[in-house]
C-alpha cells in the first residue's frame, strides 16, 4: 500500500516538477488519475495531495476514478492501452516492469536512485 502512495506521490510530483514555475499558472484542460485506493485512509491521503495540486492549478480540471483494487489489476491492461490516465498507481518493480517496457508507463527508477 505504501509503495502506490509512493509510486502515485512521485506521479503527482513529476507532473508539478515538469510544469515548473514559469508556466505553472498556464496549466489547463483536463487530467485524469486512476486509484485502486478504496481504502480510507491511503484515499483520503490522495484526495489531499490531488486537492491540494488542483489548488495549485485552478484551471485544470482534474477526474479521479477510482476502481476497486480487483477490479483494477485486471482493468489495468485495458484502460492504459484504450483509454489511458494522465496518472495512475500501481506495484513497482517486477508488477512495474513489463508496463514500463511497453512504454504504457514512465521509468521513474532515478527518482530512487541514491544521489551522486
Amino acid at each position: 500500500m505504501h509503495t502506490m502512495l509512493k509510486m502515485t506521490a512521485a506521479a503527482l510530483a513529476i507532473v508539478a516538477a515538469n510544469t515548473g514555475s514559469t508556466f505553472a499558472a498556464d496549466l489547463s484542460g483536463d487530467f485524469k488519475i486512476f486509484l485502486d485506493t478504496s481504502n480510507p485512509a491511503p484515499r483520503a491521503t490522495m484526495e489531499k495531495m490531488i486537492g491540494d495540486f488542483q489548488a495549485l492549478h485552478p484551471d485544470l480540471n482534474i477526474e479521479t476514478t477510482v476502481i476497486d483494487r480487483e477490479a483494477y489489476k485486471t482493468q489495468i491492461r485495458n484502460f492504459l492501452t484504450a483509454n489511458s490516465p494522465d496518472v495512475a498507481t500501481w506495484y513497482a518493480a517486477n508488477r512495474m516492469r513489463p508496463y514500463v517496457e511497453a512504454g504504457l508507463f514512465e521509468d521513474v527508477s532515478d527518482l530512487w536512485a541514491e544521489p551522486a
